[in-house]
């Protein structure tokens, strides 16, 4: 308990601004370790009974639930990445959108850029959406229509896009021909019908976007 609420939660607030490097983690980790086994600020390796990866893991999977540093860090973070996609517009959002647009895959180099963009995949890879106007949602990136992105059901069709940031609002407006370079191989002609197929009778919606974060189970939690 003393491990988490306290130890665990000294870093929070830089870990919510900065990734922290492997090195710092590793010092407060030989911390955290040290003073589970010894109560003191270092311990050596002999006063370790059992190997810190699985005092992290859940104690369901028979570990203490110690927080993992690195997987805590990401999470926090992944805060800036999540409200790019909604409804809020803090002082910062409005600055990003404002030198970025609304391109998230193309980042400039400031501070706050480079580290959004380093979460952005994970992000994806942890959200499915609900698409209501699709503005906020990425046509190619986002999981919305299928299980998977459409750029890795599709790849030889995304390969011939030259709109691959595009939002899905942006690609149902016009037809997705005019998305794509002039002449498509055969591969990416059928899957550009299989596309159309899926897309056939879906129709967007008037309210926001909804992202939600996908749990073991199918469960979802709005984000």
């Amino acid at each position: 308990m003393l491990v988490n609420s306290v130890l665990g939660s000294l870093p929070i607030y830089f870990m919510s601004s900065a990734l922290l490097p492997k090195k710092v983690r590793e010092v407060l980790d030989a911390k955290r370790r040290a003073f589970l086994w010894t109560g003191e600020e270092k311990c050596h390796g002999s006063s370790c009974l059992v190997a810190w990866d699985n005092i992290c893991t859940s104690k369901e999977h028979g570990g203490l639930g110690i927080k993992n540093m690195e997987n805590m860090n990401h999470c926090l973070l992944l805060k800036f990445v999540h409200k790019l996609h909604d409804a809020s517009t803090p002082p910062w959002k409005r600055w990003f959108l404002s030198h970025s647009g609304r391109d998230l895959e193309l980042t400039h180099d400031s501070y706050l850029g480079k580290l959004i963009h380093g979460e952005l995949q994970r992000y994806r890879s942890l959200t499915t959406v609900q698409v209501g106007d699709g503005a906020q949602t990425s046509f190619w990136h986002d999981r919305w229509l299928l299980n998977d992105p459409l750029r890795e059901t599709f790849p030889a069709l995304f390969s011939h896009s030259i709109s691959q940031s595009i939002s899905v609002r942006e690609a149902l407006a016009t037809d997705l021909r005019h998305h794509m370079r002039p002449q498509l191989t055969n591969v990416a002609e059928t899957e550009l019908c299989m596309l159309l197929d899926c897309l056939e009778h879906f129709t967007l919606g008037g309210h926001d976007d909804t992202h939600l974060l996908t749990l073991p189970g199918n469960k979802s939690v709005t984000g």
